[in-house]
Parts: structure tokens; sequence; C-alpha cells
């Protein structure tokens, strides 16, 4: 009973106290304020939704708000599966990590209910595998508290909060725990479970995140893997080094429709390749700061690269990493990693080499501060378990803990003296520099109480105490550091902000699909058109690397891309007539950016701080043409749509997919030549029915990325590539249904490698647990076996014991025995020799009949 109170009673419930004291002051606002959690925040701080009046708290995250929230709205409310948004810009692949992302299922909840519980699914799911990660290297309860508290809202965890980086980043710990698991014994199950976490951490959203993980994963294998089979047969270490190359193949190809897809664009494009040289951006020496004061930032550049807060508790242990090295499991390699991390993140020493690691080399180097959070952390709960579990080994080790304890205790009162004289930032929160600095010196007491000994329920009490107080103090100082950095809005106020009166206008004239343009980058910024049925051509997605889109909007606007490659920002237009064959019928802005245009007429101005202007002249979204006109190369033909604008006339370029031959001279389109029954799927499929007197290219003015069918009254047709980016279909003379359907064979290809790839995965889940039950069944065999050899043997050896013991007492006896009768041999022999003769001098008759012996007198009988 007492066994069982001390090693699971007690430590659950001191956990458990932790994990509320976190919650509650990490959720403090929504809990006990008048606060939600939502990334719509952004949206209400810009127009036309500032207008509102809606109160907002935290940072402005316009990456979730313009890209994440709106397109799972589409996808999951109601739950759609498509490959294709057609509301996306001038529409846009969708992307498959979409649905492979586990938390993104949640969007099909209420959008207030699904951000919330995705904001704590990310911070519990990020602190259990730190927590098993931890215990599995040898540490109990108390350090894999600690690791997975300061790791579950570390600086990159917490700044990327609404972003894949942080869906990426809650599983890693999981990829350490079987690959240790691996280490200390090969099983199939280790590495099928290495591949499918590898899997999701590669399908949900950024790719880079996941390989740097691998690649320390992946120094972790053979670090730990030579170290530990360098005394055993080689043989065994290659085998590791297989089943790990076999786990990482199938994690890659369990991602392939998300990272296929994605490497087939970016890749191709030229987009990763304008991105290599970032692979030696260096953060500053002062950002060291931010290990202890997280607020502290400088004005021109983001917190997600500046920030390095980890926990005050991992930074005061870090003296301690070499106290117990040797005996301390795996602390050698995260120690070496953090010095390498350093190094990697402040110099450029090892920039040749990082320059050539693929998949990461396209980032910004500084975002490898995932993994010094992740080193810190681990190294954290190392560190603190050691303290509580070896301290009081030897003499020796109590005076080096106190002397590590000193020189903490020292650092932090030369560092927090120091504090008021920092004044690189623009923010300096006093309140958590009292939070750090109280558990800061918990810390130093519990280093000065833990050596010092005693009686065993006195120190046990105590260890249990001090236990206790730094996990409450660790979940409070990461709880309130994280909270300051969640986006908040109104309680009362709608998550997704109500239609205002310019989206109401937009919405009552733009009915047949035709689109809108916004001008600058913050006012209806991009995709919140997704929210109330409204097409706008910019958008955020990597679509706009694509060379056909990048240089049609640069026509438009040489600077579109100056602010973002992904994110088109325009502020004047160079040519209007291409806006016109985008089918763009209005040009939304704030009034003062709408006033200072002169051409398009006067505006309409709106009662929340936005003006429109209209385009007459555009294209309808299903457009008939009487005449097409080929170039030999898209200059012509972008120069040619640039000189005037031709509504009913298609352009064909050689570079693309185009018809082999030009239908002949056609007549100008007839009032009876129309397009009817149009209908717009919500995956993108398009259907009408088309009138017209003779054979003519009907042109769907949605972008082609080349993976589209027509379908003519059900027969499958060619679709081309007409006015530069849209789709074109011959439709012959009569009334026929056409429908244009999105069907990417590469994504399909894809889809069933995947499949084989998760096939595979569980095949090896079932053969590892078959394997794994022999190995059991027999381990426990040669146990009963063993154990029965062991029983016969000590019924034998006590046997022969008693048959000894035996034979030992025989011979005593017999010799106890021999000696008796050779003792009373000699007693008679010497009674015979001294007995008087019959007829002696002095003896009488009886005594010699009697033997010389006489008659005593018998005593009386005592009453």
């Amino acid at each position: 009973m007492k066994k069982w109170l001390t090693r699971w009673l007690l430590p659950a419930c001191a956990c458990l106290t932790g994990l509320v004291v976190l919650l509650c002051v990490l959720y403090n606002a929504v809990i006990f304020g008048d606060w939600k959690l939502s990334f719509t925040n952004a949206n209400y701080l810009s127009l036309p939704f500032s207008s509102s009046g809606v109160k907002t708290s935290g940072p402005r995250l316009n990456d979730i708000a313009d890209n994440v929230l709106p397109i799972a709205s589409q996808t999951f409310q109601p739950l759609t599966f498509t490959a294709w948004l057609p509301n996306f810009g001038l529409g846009a692949p969708q992307s498959m990590s979409e649905y492979m992302s586990l938390l993104n299922w949640l969007y099909m909840l209420p959008l207030d209910t699904a951000q919330q519980l995705i904001s704590a699914a990310k911070v519990l799911i990020a602190f259990g595998s730190m927590y098993l990660f931890v215990r599995q290297i040898g540490c109990t309860w108390r350090g894999a508290f600690i690791s997975g508290v300061s790791y579950a809202l570390c600086a990159s965890m917490t700044m990327w909060h609404g972003w894949p980086h942080s869906e990426v980043s809650m599983y890693a710990p999981l990829l350490f725990l079987f690959m240790d698991k691996a280490l200390k014994r090969f099983s199939l199950r280790y590495w099928a479970g290495y591949a499918l976490v590898l899997g999701l951490m590669l399908a949900a959203g950024m790719p880079t995140y996941a390989a740097y993980f691998l690649y320390l994963s992946g120094a972790y294998m053979l670090f730990c893997g030579v170290r530990d089979y360098w005394a055993e047969p080689s043989y065994r270490l290659i085998v590791f080094v297989c089943g790990f190359a076999v786990a990482v193949a199938l994690g890659a190809a369990l991602s392939l429709p998300y990272t296929g897809s994605l490497m087939n664009s970016i890749g191709s494009n030229g987009y990763a390749a304008s991105r290599t040289g970032q692979a030696s951006h260096t953060a500053s020496w002062d950002d060291l700061r931010s290990l202890l004061f997280p607020y502290l930032h400088k004005a021109d550049e983001s917190v997600q690269e500046q920030s390095l807060y980890v926990g005050i508790l991992p930074i005061v242990s870090l003296p301690l990493t070499v106290v117990n090295f040797r005996r301390k499991k795996r602390v050698g390699f995260f120690a070496g990693s953090i010095v390498v991390l350093v190094l990697l993140i402040f110099t450029n020493v090892f920039d040749p080499v990082f320059a050539l690691l693929p998949f990461v080399n396209t980032s910004l180097k500084v975002r490898i501060i995932i993994l010094l959070d992740f080193a810190l952390a681990v190294l954290a709960g190392i560190n603190i378990d050691d303290v509580f579990t070896r301290c009081k080994i030897t003499l020796a080790s109590r005076i080096r803990t106190w002397i590590a304890g000193a020189v903490i205790l020292c650092a932090i009162v030369v560092t927090y003296q120091s504090y008021a004289r920092i004044v690189n930032g623009d923010v300096a929160d006093d309140n958590h520099a009292v939070i750090a600095g109280i558990v800061a010196l918990m810390f130093v007491a519990v280093l000065l109480l833990l050596p010092v000994g005693g009686p065993r329920i006195l120190t046990g009490m105590i260890s249990g105490v001090c236990a206790l107080a730094l996990i409450c103090g660790s979940a409070y100082d990461m709880g309130s550091f994280a909270s300051t950095y969640l986006p908040m809005i109104e309680k009362n106020a709608a998550t997704v902000p109500a239609a205002s009166s310019t989206i109401r206008y937009l919405q009552r004239n733009t009915k047949h699909q035709e689109k809108i343009v916004t001008l600058g980058g913050m006012d209806f910024f991009s995709l919140t058109n997704m929210y109330y049925g409204v097409r706008n051509i910019t958008g955020h997605g990597f679509v706009y690397t694509n060379a056909d889109i990048k240089a049609y909007f640069e026509r438009l606007n040489q600077h579109a891309f100056s602010a973002s490659p992904t994110r088109p920002q325009f502020l004047a237009f160079a040519n209007d007539h291409l806006l016109s064959y985008l089918g763009v019928k209005y040009i939304v802005g704030n009034t003062n950016d709408i006033d200072q245009m002169e051409s398009f007429g006067t505006p309409t101005a709106h009662d929340d701080g936005m003006s429109t202007k209209e385009i007459v002249d555009h294209v309808d979204q299903i457009q008939l043409t009487d005449s097409a006109v080929m170039f030999s190369n898209d200059k012509q033909l972008l120069e040619n749509m640039t000189s005037e604008f031709e509504q009913t006339t298609v352009h064909f370029s050689k570079k693309h997919s185009h018809p082999r031959q030009l239908l002949a001279s056609q007549q100008p389109l007839a009032d009876n030549e129309t397009v009817s029954d149009i209908v717009n799927d919500r995956n993108g499929t398009v259907s009408f029915t088309a009138t017209v007197n003779e054979a003519r290219y009907v042109l769907v003015n949605e972008y082609n990325d080349g993976n589209w069918a027509a379908y003519v009254d059900g027969e499958k047709t060619d679709v081309y590539k007409g006015n530069y980016l849209f789709r074109a279909v011959e439709v012959p003379a009569g009334t026929h249904h056409v429908e244009l359907r999105y069907e990417p064979k590469q994504l399909n290809d894809m889809l069933r490698y995947s499949t084989y790839a998760a096939a595979a995965t569980l095949a090896l889940l079932v053969l590892g647990a078959f394997f794994d039950s022999i190995a059991r069944l027999a381990r426990i065999g040669a146990m009963r076996v063993e154990r029965r050899e062991r029983e016969i043997a000590v019924a034998d050896g006590t046997m022969d014991a008693a048959l000894r013991l035996y034979k030992q007492r025989v011979a005593e006896a017999q010799a106890a025995g021999e000696r008796a009768m050779a003792q009373k041999q000699a007693a008679a022999v010497g009674k015979t020799a001294n007995r008087p003769a019959a007829n002696a001098p002095g003896g009488s008759q009886r005594d010699g009949m009697t033997g010389g012996k006489s008659k005593k007198k018998r005593k009386p009988r005592r009453r």
C-alpha cells in the first residue's frame, strides 16, 4: 500500500495539480475574464470590421486569420472532400494537409470552440509526449513534468501557436521516444511508430519543422547508437541504421499527398531555390537575453525569430549539467546539441553544412530555435531529476550541488540587478521578472535543502514538498508567459465578424461569381472574403508563386510581391485591361486610397470606412467567344492583352496547352447564343449549358493549373489554357451540357502510394507485435525452465546437504560410541585389577562373593 501510494498516487496528484495550475494561468482571461481565444482578432483590427468597436487583445497573427481559418471553414463547415478551392483567389489546389492533420478535424465544431480545443490540445499533447520521452531516458516524474511544461509553452511553441509549426513540434518528442525504445530493444513496432509520427509531422503543414527534428533524431540515433553498440558486433548497428532508413522512407511516403504536391509546386517553380540565401541568416547575440526576459524584443523583427524563452528553470539548472555528468543518461548528446545549435543560430560557423541540408536550407536558419528549446527542456528534466535522486549519494556530490547552487544564486542576483539597465526592447514586463525570480530562488532553496539528509520520513516529506513547489512554480512561470501571446476578442463578439455595409454591397452585386480586388495589405485582407461568398483575386498561399500568376500580377503592379512572395498586395494598377480580363468588377479599399485613384469613375463610399469602384467592362465567369488568337510565346500574349480589352476574344500561347488548329473565321455572337444553368460546386466543379450556332471556344475564367478535364455531353474533351491563366473548351454547334472537373492524376497517384505506405506501416505494427509476442513467450518459457532448474538445483543441493549431514552425524555417533566403549573397557580393566581376593586378610566371604561390594543403608523416605 505504501509503495503504491508513493509510486503512483502522490506523483499523479502532483502532476495533476501542476497541469491545473498551468491551464488556469494560461487561459485565465478565458476562464475568469470576459475574453475568448480567437485568431480573428486580426480581422477586428482592420477595416471594415474595426468600425464594429469589438475589443481585442494579444498579438495580431495574420497568417492564421488570412489562411488557416478561412480555408478550414470552407473545408469542414460543412465537411467537403475536395482537391480544389474555387473561392481562393482565382482558384487554387487544396492542400491535403487540411485532411491529414488530426487537429484540423476539430474545425467541424463551431469555430470558436474549435480554436480553443486545438490550442489546449497542442499544449497537452506537447506536454504528454515530452513527459513520456523524459521518463523513457530514466528520469522520474519530477524531471519529466518540468521538461514537459517547459517545452509545451516554450517561445517557439507559443509564438507559432496557431500555425502548423506548433502542431509539428508537439509530436517531436515522440520521435525520440520511439528512437530510444528501439535503441534499447530492436522491435518492428518501434520503427512503425517512428514512421507514423514522422508522417503526421510531415503532413501537418510545415515540413521544414519536421525536417529539423528528423535531422536531430538522426544525430541522436548515430550518437547513442554508436555509443551503445560500440562493444557489440558491427551488424547490430548496421541493422539499426537500416531500420531508421526504412522508417524515414515510410514516414515520407505516408505524407506524400501533401509533401509531394508541395515539392512539385514550389520546388519546380523556383520559389524554393529563391530562398536558399536565408540559410545564412543569424540572430543577434542580444537575443540571448530573451532566455531570461522574454518580452524584450526589437521592433524591426518578428517575435517568432527572436524569442528563445523556455522557462526560468531550464536556464538556472543549466550549471548542474556538469554535476554527476557520467551518471546522467543521454545528457552528453543534449548538452552537445545545445552548443552546436547556439553556434548555428548566432554564428556562420556551420553555414556551409547547413546550406547543404535539403528541406531546411530554404527557410530562415534562426527558426531552428525550436531545437534549442527542445534540448534545453530535456536537459532541464535530467538535471532537476538528478537533484532529487542522486544529490545525497556522497559528500562530494553534495558539495558539488551546493557550489552549483551558490553559482546560480549569484547569477540571479547579478542578472536581476542589471534588469533595469536593459534598454534593447520595446516591452519590459516587470511582473514576469518577479515571477521568474521567485521560481529561481525556489530552485536554489531546493538545491540547498535536499542534500542535507536526515530521517527517511523527513527527507521524503521535504522532497515531496520541494517537487510540488517546483512543479507549480514552473507551471505558473510558463503559463503566465504564454498567456500574453494568446489572441483574444470579447467573449460576446462573433468569431467571424458580421458582414459590414461594404461586404453586403458586394454580396448583392457579385451574385454571378464576379471578382473583386482589394487595395493595400490589411484592409479586408486576403481570404477574408471566403467567409462571405465574395471572390477576391488576392490571397495568401503558394499558388501565387506559380510563374504564370506571378507574371500576370506583376503586369498589374510590378511591386505586387515586394512584401511577400505568397501574398500579393496592390496599391495601384499599371493596366486596367488586365483587371477586366480577370473578371474583376469592383476595386475595394479604404476611402482615402480609393479617392486617390483617378480611373474607373466615381467611388461609392460606405459607412464602415471602405469605398468601392466599379469596373463596368469585364469578362463573365463563363464567357462565349467569337474570335481566337494564337501567339508564339507568353510575352506576346500578355502585351496584346495589355494593349486592349476584347471581351469575346480568347488568346492562346504555343508555350501552353492550345488547339492544334484554331477554329475558322467565326461570326459575331448572336443574341440566341447563350450560357445558362451555371452551377458552381464547392469542390470546384463547374457545369453549364451552352447554346451556340457554330463551334466556339467557351472561356471559363477560373485558374487552370493543367489538371482540369472537360466533358461535353458526357464525352471527355481537351481543356486549353486561354487568356494566359484560364480554361478554354471547344463546344460544337448546338445546345450542349458542359462540365469541368478537377482531376489531378499526380495527386491520385500519391494518394495510392500513401495508402500502400499505410498498409506497410500497419503490417510492421502487426508483425512487430507478433514477433514481440513470440519473443515474450520464449522469454517466459526460458524463465520457467530456469526457475525449474533452479528449484531442482536447490532441491538437489538440499538432499546432498542432508545426506552429508546424516553421514556426518552417523560418523560422529559411531565415534562417540567407540569412545564410550573404550572408556567402559578401560574402566572395567581398572576395576578388575583393583578388586581384593576373597581370602585376603580383612576380607569376608560375603565381600568376596559380592565382588567387594557392600550393601549401603537405605535412607528413610521423606513424607
